[in-house]
């Protein structure tokens, strides 16, 4: 299994790493780190430099990591973007936004009328795309995953294993 983890400006390392890490653990596969460019991209810690090995385009992974980071919320706003992640998440096993990142997910609509957990700062961020905070560090909703940080991204590791193996009806 492939788990692509989608690399944004100032994007959070532990969010980035730590979350896909436990996921190929248990699943086995690779981590790809995918990204708008293959150029280098800026994490949040200073003199941090991730190198994208593929293209939000050319990505086709069976699980898109969605890590939080200063970029997400200029990114949410770009419709080729969430247009290229709505593709993904709706082609992909499963999806886990983390923090942040889940106004990437938000902004593709398909957490529409649902609770999201992610960084509580984000909540009237998500408002406009009828999203409502949770206040809980993980929410679910049939392949789709969201978190509040990278703890509980990883706590939530198992879960999405869970929806792969056995289908979102017998999680």
């Amino acid at each position: 299994m492939t788990v692509g983890v989608f690399l944004g400006a100032g994007v959070m390392t532990r969010e980035a790493t730590l979350p896909a890490e436990r996921l190929v653990e248990i699943l086995g596969g690779d981590v790809i780190m995918m990204g708008l460019a293959r150029h280098p991209v800026a994490g949040i810690d200073p003199g941090e430099v991730f190198v994208p090995e593929i293209t939000l385009e050319e990505a086709r992974p069976g699980i898109l990591v969605l890590p939080g980071g200063f970029g997400c919320r200029p990114l949410a706003r770009d419709a080729a973007v969430v247009g290229r992640i709505r593709q993904i998440a709706s082609s992909c096993d499963a999806v886990l936004a983390i923090s942040t990142g889940t106004m990437l997910l938000a902004a593709t609509g398909l957490l529409a009328g649902h609770r999201a957990a992610g960084h509580w700062l984000t909540r009237d961020e998500l408002a406009p795309f009828d999203v409502d905070l949770s206040d809980g560090p993980i929410e679910r909703h049939g392949r789709l995953f969201t978190t509040s940080g990278s703890a509980a991204a990883i706590e939530a590791a198992p879960m999405v294993v869970d929806t792969i193996l056995y289908g979102p009806a017998k999680t």
